[in-house]
């Protein structure tokens, strides 16, 4: 029979956020550089709009700084793809999150393909998947998944 034992996961994040803003801190110090993340909201979606400015918030306090772009849900996808494509050649973005669910006209799939691996903050972009799923090389991973590895670490 198994033990039971209780994951204090506030805690745990506690502590994971502190060593973030140590090493954005540091990074910063070192570089002059402010590590930066863009999201893209696309709509009015009351779950994805808090979502997004929690986000936000969890950014600042990881010393990092942010930027929240807009667009009305009418927005083409070829639009939203160039915004993409200003984002990866942006070399003071340092990480783009695109909110899902996006409006049934623009291809998640798409969207997601189309953000940099490198800059790919959800971890969806299938480089990233294959990474993970090696355990090989540098990638963001899905944030969900590698809270779940870290608590059971």
């Amino acid at each position: 029979m198994s033990e039971t034992k209780i994951i204090n996961g506030k805690m745990h994040a506690d502590n994971l956020r502190e060593e973030v803003r140590f090493e954005a801190k540091s990074f910063q110090e070192r570089t002059g550089v402010i590590p930066r993340i863009v999201f893209l909201l696309v709509g009015d979606n009351p779950a994805s709009q808090v979502y997004v400015r929690n986000k936000g918030i969890a950014a600042v306090e990881a010393g990092f700084s942010h930027e929240t772009l807009r667009f009305e849900p009418t927005i083409t996808e070829h639009e939203l793809l160039g915004e993409i494509d200003k984002l990866n050649d942006d070399r003071s973005t340092h990480a783009i999150l695109c909110q899902l669910p996006l409006p049934s006209h623009i291809s998640e799939e798409k969207i997601i393909e189309a953000i940099a691996p490198h800059k790919d903050i959800d971890g969806f972009h299938p480089i990233n998947v294959g990474r993970l799923s090696i355990g090989k090389g540098d990638y963001f991973a899905p944030c969900t998944p590698s809270g779940i590895m870290e608590l059971m670490r």
